[in-house]
């Protein structure tokens, strides 16, 4: 697919190459129709302290930088932790929610919409261990997570002024929940 980079990781004590970390795709085309009709990244370099990948590609002709790292736990927080899924609120798109396994928890960013920098306002327990997942249903009123290790989904309500989550009374009991998808008809 054409815009597309993708990271894989290297084991350098068996030397095999591990299953994909990410694919990323970079859209956009340039004034050039005839070479430059799409996204086509050429060149991939880390940064002198190997803590940035920066891409060339010929066709979006845009200069993109991170703006921000910001941690999704709380400071006093020390144990293994993996930050999993990743969700924008789908209708006023001014909040990020993100799931920690470890600490077992959603944090929730509010976006500053002119910057793009992100601001915590909540780290929330998610009744539950392992939240492999979770999903915001399209109205973006309720956000539903998957703990895998406590065989369970939780709900939860989310403020729509705040961005905020509150643990609501309904939860199921499911075998190692994975994924969180609606059939919306």
């Amino acid at each position: 697919m054409s815009g597309t980079i993708a990271v894989l990781p290297f084991d350098s004590e068996n030397g095999h190459i591990q299953p994909t970390d990410g694919v990323y795709q970079q859209n956009g085309s340039s004034i050039d129709l005839e070479s430059q009709t799409s996204s086509h990244p050429h060149c991939i370099l880390l940064d002198k302290k190997e803590e940035n990948a920066i891409s060339a590609d010929l066709g979006s002709d845009e200069l993109l930088r991170a703006i921000q790292t910001i941690s999704t736990l709380p400071p006093n927080f020390t144990s293994i932790n993996y930050a999993a899924e990743l969700l924008l609120h789908p209708v006023s798109g001014k909040f990020l929610y993100a799931s920690n396994r470890g600490h077992d928890s959603i944090a929730v960013f509010q976006v500053d919409k002119t910057t793009g920098l992100l601001t915590i306002i909540q780290h929330i327990n998610v009744q539950g261990r392992t939240p492999r997942n979770f999903n915001i249903l399209p109205n973006g009123m309720h956000l539903i997570v998957a703990n895998q290790d406590s065989d369970n989904l939780v709900v939860f309500s989310i403020d729509q002024t705040t961005g905020m989550l509150t643990k609501t009374d309904v939860s199921a009991r499911v075998s190692k929940p994975t994924c969180i998808k609606f059939l919306i008809p």
